[in-house]
């Protein structure tokens, strides 16, 4: 069945292709013809549309500029008074279009200099005071230097949303030549939207407007405009997208009013403009049916007679696919099939013999031989594709048993060579480096892979190794190496490390100047004081210098540390208050200082306020806690918590002595040590402060991680 399913299949499809062929090539010359004259005819009809509507855009804007040019030069606009000058220029603001509509918004009238004479605006009236100086603005100053009438690009009222467009006619001496002032008028666009909302183009057809921008300043639906839509005009005319998704026949043509540009676009749908199109697509469709239901037809009646004498020849073959070698056709004639009958049984009769033949003469082992030849083929293709070094030694002889083309290319044909004599360069004998005693297990069988990185000594490049102990065909045991090319990314890792080491440098450089620096201007400060006669200006400037030291710390700390993103608190604390104790002569047996810091790393951006923070506190117990050389205790509590993955600091300065004055306002205190500790706590570290004075003083600062950007 299936030969008879495909020679009628065959002959019935040649027959509807010799049917059918000629109408479908005629429909096909036929329907192009009346698409590309449909389409002619829609683009010349909306260009024609276009030109016309950009003619009566044209005519208007000449009108505006001959009426302004014409009114400012019978009138001697320039020589009359402020009130005439006001007078013109109102009549010329209220000029209107066809549709009734003021075209205008505003119109002003400037001297050569720039400066604004009167300014008539269609909705407010401008004083003097609001005139201006408009001589760096382009609708003065080209004018102004051309003598030419200048156009603005269109911009777009942001109250209404209007568009407008500047048009600016400079005022010439009829005798000297020379400009004698500026007239602006700033026309409103949507006079526009009258000629396009009055345009027809087809039942479904609009036109619209856009600037050099692409922004749409004109369409029949004034919320197109509003919402300022964009919309790329096409190239050249033709058939596309248009403005809202619609496959359209799209048009266009441009106005140039100075160097400015306004382009009206015309659409109409694709349905309605290749009408007649789809109609003759459809009558063409519905003969071409007709001849193929006829062709089918005519072919099942002409090949009944041939099929089948082919059907009978058909199950004769299926018997013999199944076994059946003596199977013959019965079908007789002195045609070509029944020739082809003959020659078929004969056929038959001559294939049971030389089956039977063969039969006997094939082999086990011949099936083997084809089986592996197959199989070798196949890994040759394998690892000849690989873009990696393979190959397979002895491991016992270092006898190169194997290589793969990508090998074969680096290092020529090295088979049965040594691999330490081929693979690398100035070699006594196996390399020292050799993995096979890391291949084998204790049993001496192959164990697991051995990766490894080495840089070859032939070709200097750097590789990524896989090696692995194998059996080889022969039983022996041979190593298999597949190295990956790693030379770019070494280079590059040994790029960035030293990149890296130069910044460490620069770091420690940078640390090491900052406290030099702040060293110094410890030091001026230090000197300058021997100067102060005044005792209060001598306890600011060692206080000053106080938070220098502290600030300059954290910068010796961080340059001798390994780590110059954090430095140890514990050992910063210890040093701070040692040079606190020292600096206020504080002896042993007097004040004792007791820290309980947790060992904690903090980044430069929180320990400099902390630092601060401590230097105020603890300079203002060393001072004012322990009068009359009292003894007492200062404490300094630095805890870390970690909580939900967060991490949170309290920081604690607290002493045992006569405390703070009663009903003290931090916040309001007008010395400037606390406002300092305040303001750090609460806004450079963003944390909290509370404040305690009922045994001694005692602070309690809790802030969370300073979250700052990496440095690059």
């Amino acid at each position: 069945m299936k030969t008879k399913q495909s020679i009628r299949k065959r002959a019935i499809i040649s027959l509807i292709i010799l049917a059918i062929s000629p109408l479908v090539m005629l429909g096909a010359v036929l329907t192009w013809q009346i698409f590309y004259l449909q389409r002619t005819q829609a683009i010349a009809f909306q260009e024609e549309i276009s030109r016309r509507t950009l003619n009566s855009i044209a005519t208007v804007m000449d009108e505006i500029r001959n009426d302004i040019a014409m009114a400012a030069r019978m009138s001697h606009l320039m020589q009359l008074s402020q009130e005439r000058k006001y007078h013109i220029l109102s009549k010329l603001r209220a000029h209107k279009s066809r549709q009734h509509r003021e075209i205008l918004n505003e119109i002003t009238l400037a001297d050569s200099r720039g400066r604004e004479i009167v300014r008539v605006s269609r909705t407010s009236i401008i004083p003097r005071s609001s005139l201006r100086d408009i001589s760096a603005l382009d609708e003065f100053a080209v004018p102004a230097s051309s003598g030419e009438v200048f156009y603005s690009p269109v911009s777009v009222n942001r109250q209404s949303g209007e568009p407008y467009m500047l048009m600016s006619i400079p005022m010439k001496d009829i005798r000297s030549g020379t400009v004698e002032g500026v007239i602006i008028a700033n026309i409103r666009m949507n006079f526009i939207w009258d000629l396009i909302a009055g345009l027809s183009i087809g039942r479904a057809g609009f036109a619209y407007i856009l600037d050099q921008d692409d922004r749409v300043i004109a369409h029949p639906s004034p919320s197109a405009v509003l919402k300022g839509t964009r919309f790329k005009r096409p190239d050249a005319p033709g058939i596309g997208m248009g403005l809202h998704g619609t496959r359209s026949v799209i048009a266009g043509k441009q106005l140039k009013l100075g160097d400015q540009s306004l382009f009206i676009v015309t659409e109409l749908p694709v349905s309605e403009a290749l009408q007649y199109t789809y109609k003759s697509l459809f009558a063409v469709m519905f003969f071409l049916l007709l001849t193929l239901g006829g062709a089918i037809a005519l072919g099942l009646v002409m090949f009944r007679q041939i099929i089948r004498p082919i059907e009978s020849l058909s199950a004769t073959a299926r018997a013999i696919s199944s076994g059946d070698l003596f199977r013959h056709t019965d079908v007789s004639g002195n045609d070509e099939i029944g020739t082809l009958s003959e020659s078929f049984n004969s056929m038959t009769s001559r294939l049971a013999k030389t089956i039977e033949s063969l039969k006997s003469e094939i082999s086990e082992r011949t099936k083997a031989e084809a089986a592996l030849a197959e199989s070798h083929e196949r890994l040759l293709l394998v690892l000849d594709s690989l873009d990696a070094i393979v190959y397979v030694a002895d491991m016992g002889t270092h006898e190169i048993l194997f290589i793969n083309r990508f090998t074969m290319d680096i290092f020529g044909d090295i088979n049965g060579k040594v691999c330490w004599q081929s693979l690398q360069t100035d070699q006594q004998g196996p390399c020292g480096f050799c993995t096979n005693d890391k291949l084998l297990t204790p049993d001496g069988t192959p164990g697991e892979i051995y990766k490894w990185e080495f840089r070859n000594t032939v070709n200097d490049r750097w590789y990524y190794i896989h090696d692995r102990a194998i059996y080889w065909v022969n039983g022996r045991l041979a190593r298999l190496e597949i190295a990956f090319d790693i030379t770019k990314r070494k280079k590059m890792e040994q790029h960035i490390k030293a990149s890296l080491r130069e910044k460490e440098v620069l770091l420690k450089e940078i640390h090491h100047r900052v406290k030099n620096n702040m060293q110094v201007i410890s030091s001026l400060l230090n000197l300058q004081s021997d100067y102060i006669k005044d005792d209060q200006y001598q306890i600011m400037f060692n206080e000053s210098r106080n938070r220098i030291n502290s600030m300059a710390l954290v910068h010796e700390m961080l340059y001798k540390s390994s780590d110059l993103a954090n430095i140890d608190f514990r050992g910063y604390v210890e040093s701070l208050t040692k040079s606190l104790f020292t600096f206020y002569g504080i002896h042993a047996g007097t004040i004792s200082p007791e820290l309980h810091i947790e060992d904690t790393m903090i980044s430069i951006e929180t320990a400099i306020p902390c630092g601060l923070i401590i230097n105020e506190l603890v300079s203002n117990s060393l001072k004012y806690a322990f009068p009359d050389k009292r003894k007492g205790t200062l404490r300094i509590t630095f805890l870390k918590t970690l909580s939900g993955g967060d991490t949170s600091y309290t920081l604690i300065v607290s002493d045992n002595g006569t405390g703070l004055p009663e009903g003290l306002d931090i916040r309001k205190t007008p010395t400037l040590g606390l406002q300092l500790v305040t303001n750090l706590a609460e806004h450079q570290l963003q944390g909290n402060i509370k404040f305690g004075n009922s045994q001694g003083t005692e602070f309690i600062i809790t802030f969370g991680e300073l979250m700052y950007k990496r440095r690059i």
